[in-house]
């Protein structure tokens, strides 16, 4: 069978009918893995845009993950250049879960539990080694911080946070994301002591540096979203 498009539907109705290893089990009998790879991060991109049901799509991730890895270890002698690719595909997979499940976004139709955040930081955390070695593209790793970062958030563990945050600004390779990452770092350090002057004023220095870069309004949008998210949850623990 030659995969595209138009059999995402049939993947996802193998796996209503069955469950997701048959479904995945049927791709690698019909396709190579590295189109396998390339169609796992496929149908997680269509679940991510047309699905609320995390679940399922943690599951799918995961079983993406597992199958780009394990092939990566078969090909490594043999076709190192594919090992690589299944391995930039399970870096993907993990980097779209790890966002998916992130409570900073705010996204009024997910309702992200505690597993998700679990599935979610080990995404993350698998992201960012993936990326760490692809010495090419330093701009990998720095999403990794990144994520890892914001991982770190939703734990309400803040000198992690700040510290990959800090470590994704120095690896980035554009002023708008350095300033994105600093913008990040600054929150952290207002949220966990919001009386410290020098906290609030490096905070508000950096959103309005990022409010100078194109799309800034958005971008600033999308970061306050993200510090009243994490004041709520920081509330919430002060009340408990």
């Amino acid at each position: 069978m030659d995969w595209d498009d138009t059999h995402i539907h049939h993947f996802i109705a193998r796996w209503h009918e069955q469950d997701i290893y048959a479904a995945i089990e049927e791709m690698i009998a019909t396709i190579a893995p590295l189109a396998a790879g390339r169609l796992l991060n496929e149908l997680a991109a269509h679940l991510q845009q047309e699905s609320t049901d995390l679940n399922s799509m943690v599951v799918l991730v995961h079983a993406g993950i597992q199958f780009c890895l394990a092939n990566s270890i078969t090909f490594k002698t043999e076709n190192p250049q594919a090992a690589a690719h299944l391995r930039q595909q399970a870096a993907e997979l993990a980097g779209r879960l790890a966002s998916a499940t992130w409570p900073g976004w705010n996204s009024p139709d997910l309702v992200i539990q505690d597993t998700h955040l679990l599935f979610g930081m080990e995404a993350a955390r698998l992201y960012l080694r993936l990326s760490q070695e692809n010495q090419e593209e330093p701009a990998l790793a720095a999403r990794g911080h990144w994520l890892l970062a914001a991982h770190c958030m939703a734990r309400l563990h803040w000198q992690q946070a700040h510290q990959h945050f800090q470590l994704a600004a120095t690896l980035a390779v554009t002023p708008q994301y350095i300033d994105f990452c600093n913008a990040y770092a600054a929150m952290c350090m207002v949220l966990v002591n919001p009386a410290n002057s020098k906290n609030v004023e490096e905070w508000s220095t950096a959103r309005q540096t990022l409010m100078q870069h194109e799309n800034g309004e958005e971008v600033m949008r999308q970061t306050t979203t993200a510090y009243n998210v994490f004041l709520t949850l920081l509330t919430q623990q002060t009340s408990n």
